[in-house]
């Protein structure tokens, strides 16, 4: 479980540097972007719209699959590798605090879902994050 919160940490890291250097470069051209809950990214450009379905739709859908089978393991996994892919992206951190919290990782868990919280404060789509992570400091309260 150590290595794997190790592991998790030091992508993390790398996803947020990563986040950072390519939001600054987006800025610097005008170009603002995010994603919604369900991966569909949204995209402002010069005063122009767009709404891109692309992978992260796919993972989405496969996301809430593995959560409804409760398959933590693979649900953790399947996470940390859209993290990698779409670090700004906040739906795959929920997701891998939901999976950490069920494999015991209480605090690789909070990492994760406060990560949410603090990029998407009042965003009801993330609202479970914060539920989750009261109901973990309640429990380390008891």
């Amino acid at each position: 479980m150590a290595l794997r919160n190790l592991q998790s940490e030091l992508l993390d890291l790398q996803s947020r540097a990563r986040e950072l250097e390519q939001a600054s470069k987006k800025a610097s051209r005008g170009i603002y972007s995010r994603y919604d809950f369900n991966g569909v990214k949204r995209e402002v450009s010069g005063g122009s719209y767009v709404a891109i379905v692309d992978k992260e739709t796919t993972t989405f859908q496969r996301l809430v699959e593995l959560e409804r089978q409760r398959d933590y393991d693979a649900l953790f996994w399947e996470s940390v590798k859209a993290i990698r892919t779409t670090p700004e992206w906040l739906t795959p951190y929920l997701f891998r605090g939901i999976a950490q919290a069920n494999l015991g990782d209480r605090e690789g868990a909070k990492v994760s879902l406060e990560y949410v919280i603090d990029n998407a404060p009042g965003d009801p789509e993330y609202a479970q994050a914060e539920e989750l992570l009261r109901k973990l400091k309640e429990q380390e309260r008891q």
